[in-house]
């Protein structure tokens, strides 16, 4: 609970009264109802809801109402102060990097899911994602007069039982027409069918781009996808031009090498700590035990103690799954997947993120994003700790180098009213870094910081508001 004057009683009332006048039109607090709140200020609120829409969807098509509050000093901060392994054991903890002690990895979760280009895990092939109102959009912005023949998938590279199946449906469904292999033709009841593979596709419809199709064309459009389960093709003839084939996909599939498709992906899928990004089989830690030629994921801590440990070989040691690898932030020096990025070194990173091509929407659409980044960037550089890597592991880092980065973490947030103790952090540092550090001592004491530290050093002590010798 937050520091407050008076008696239980009082500070109790006093904050059961901030959260009534901090939540929107919610005079009840209804169980059945989401409360999300952050004593942490309005950027980390707002970063909160963007990490947690998923789950705020959820909750609202079962029915329930969502309210956002910032508690502010209601939810004072904890701090960690131990930076191990799991329970003393040689397994990495998951949250203990710098780009997560930074918060940094929350910031670029959300420029992943705002920015980033989905490619096919498989070959490789750039993956969009379409609805079909941008279908029928696209479709429309043919040239007038071009021919249109929607398809919606029913086979792919099956048997002639199953294609035989795919006909009868085909049948069922009224449709005339199909493509089988390739090839348009009538839909017979005794169907000759070549040897091999057999791909069928149901012709949907046949129209001509003009004005007064737009709702034919939706109604197509929407069926196609209705009974391609999410994917369609279109054969689109020009006068004058050749026949191009377009596909379309709700759920990035590759149309290329025919591998599954996902979802779209969201901030919570760019974190190796869920479900939804974490490697399939290291479950996220990037590391498994060695057990002869083969491979173990790590089930327990017991397991892993005495251990041989290494690098899973399914995500290399990135700890993110193939459709995340697959992912990358377009660059004109090369584009980047979430793991490279965070291989990077810090300084090296903020130089290649000031050179991103974006377009005014995308730049307006991530400014606060950037912000948060560029921030914290900013001030690891000024800490001189900008020749670490975000996916360095914290037992690696130095006593020095983990409480500079933590700083860091805080000067970058909205936080007030922490007290900071720290044990010689100016170990290993160069005297010029010295008075930098200095310099970040004055600017959270100036944001209503109290700090305490046990340090010999002549700066750090000539610096100090009050200096306490103790023998």
């Amino acid at each position: 609970m937050g520091l407050v004057h008076g008696n239980l009683d009082d500070a109790v009332n006093e904050m059961h009264a901030h959260i009534r006048k901090s939540v929107l039109n919610a005079p009840e607090i209804n169980p059945v109802n989401l409360l999300i709140g952050c004593g942490m200020g309005a950027e980390h609120l707002d970063m909160g809801v963007e990490i947690c829409k998923d789950y705020i969807d959820q909750f609202k098509k079962m029915g329930g109402e969502v309210f956002i509050i910032d508690a502010g000093w209601v939810c004072p901060p904890g701090e960690e102060t131990e930076w191990g392994n799991y329970n003393g054991s040689n397994v990495p903890h998951p949250l203990r990097y710098p780009k997560g002690i930074t918060e940094l990895a929350d910031y670029f979760e959300v420029l992943f899911a705002k920015l980033g280009e989905v490619h096919c895990p498989e070959c490789g092939q750039l993956l969009k994602s379409t609805s079909p109102e941008l279908v029928v959009e696209e479709l429309l912005s043919q040239p007038e007069g071009t021919r249109l023949t929607i398809l919606a998938p029913l086979l792919k590279n099956g048997s002639k039982g199953a294609a035989a199946e795919a006909l009868r449906y085909a049948e069922l469904l009224g449709f005339v027409r199909v493509r089988i292999n390739g090839e348009l033709c009538e839909l017979e009841k005794d169907q000759e069918l070549p040897k091999g593979d057999l791909t069928i596709e149901a012709v949907v419809d046949r129209i001509v781009v003009r004005e007064g199709t737009r709702h034919r064309i939706t109604d197509s459009v929407e069926l196609a996808m209705r009974i391609g389960k999410g994917t369609m093709r279109c054969i689109a003839a020009s006068k004058g031009e050749s026949e191009q084939e377009l596909c379309y996909s709700e759920h990035n599939k590759c149309f290329q090498c025919d591998s599954p498709g996902f979802e779209l992906l969201n901030a919570k899928a760019f974190s190796s700590n869920s479900a939804a990004g974490a490697c399939l089989h290291c479950h996220g830690l990037g590391k498994c035990v060695q057990e002869g030629k083969k491979q173990v994921p790590i089930t327990s801590t017991k397991q892993a103690d005495g251990a041989v440990l290494v690098p899973c070989k399914a995500c290399g040691g990135t700890r993110f799954s193939p459709q995340i690898l697959a992912c990358t932030l377009p660059h004109p020096s090369g584009a980047k997947n979430i793991a490279q990025v965070y291989a990077m070194q810090i300084d090296e990173l903020k130089q290649w993120l000031n050179s991103l091509s974006l377009s005014t929407e995308q730049a307006q659409l991530v400014a606060p994003v950037l912000e948060g980044i560029y921030s914290r960037i900013d001030l690891l550089c000024q800490l001189r700790v900008g020749y670490l890597t975000l996916s360095r592991e914290g037992r690696t880092l130095s006593r020095g180098e983990l409480q500079r980065i933590r700083l860091a973490s805080h000067l970058g947030g909205n936080l007030t009213g922490v007290l900071y103790v720290l044990d010689e952090p100016t170990i290993g540092l160069h005297f010029a870094d010295v008075r930098r550090l200095v310099e970040c001592f004055v600017k959270l004491r100036d944001k209503g910081h109290t700090i305490i530290v046990i340090e010999h050093n002549d700066d750090i002590i000539a610096a100090a508001d009050t200096c306490i010798e103790l023998n």
